[in-house]
């Protein structure tokens, strides 16, 4: 989270401020982000009434992704563990996994990970560690 705004504003006034739109496109653009992912407006409305310190850690990755998907990124950057989720059967009710699946691939994904890249993936070593200098 970037203040201790609820939840809602955490989500849509970075995407109303930097589009210059109008407020009520942003909301909109929300609701039609948790319809096609088949997540309850209704339901998430008290989530998105939330202040910051009242969210699981599973709340915040989705608030997270939601403000993502709103300001429609072209690069993104996550940590590998984002990437198992999106990819793991079992987490697939997940709402996390539900708002990812029903939107655009990035032009840009750059996984943060300490593990080997995953399949498709070029690996690009940012930091040298004593493991692999040469």
């Amino acid at each position: 989270m970037i203040s201790n705004l609820r939840v809602w504003e955490n989500i849509v006034l970075p995407c109303w401020y930097h589009g210059a739109g109008d407020l009520s496109d942003a909301e909109l653009a929300l609701q039609t982000i948790l319809q096609r992912a088949g997540l309850d407006v209704a339901a998430q409305s008290a989530m998105l009434a939330m202040l910051p310190d009242r969210l699981d850690v599973m709340q915040r990755r989705l608030v997270a992704l939601l403000r993502l998907a709103l300001q429609d990124a072209r690069i993104w950057v996550v940590e590998e563990a984002w990437w198992r989720w999106w990819h793991d059967p079992l987490c697939a009710e997940w709402p996390l996994v539900k708002v990812f699946l029903q939107l655009p691939v990035p032009q840009v994904l750059l996984v943060i990970a300490a593990q080997p890249a995953p399949a498709g993936f070029e690996c690009v070593t940012l930091v040298k560690s004593r493991d692999n200098e040469e």
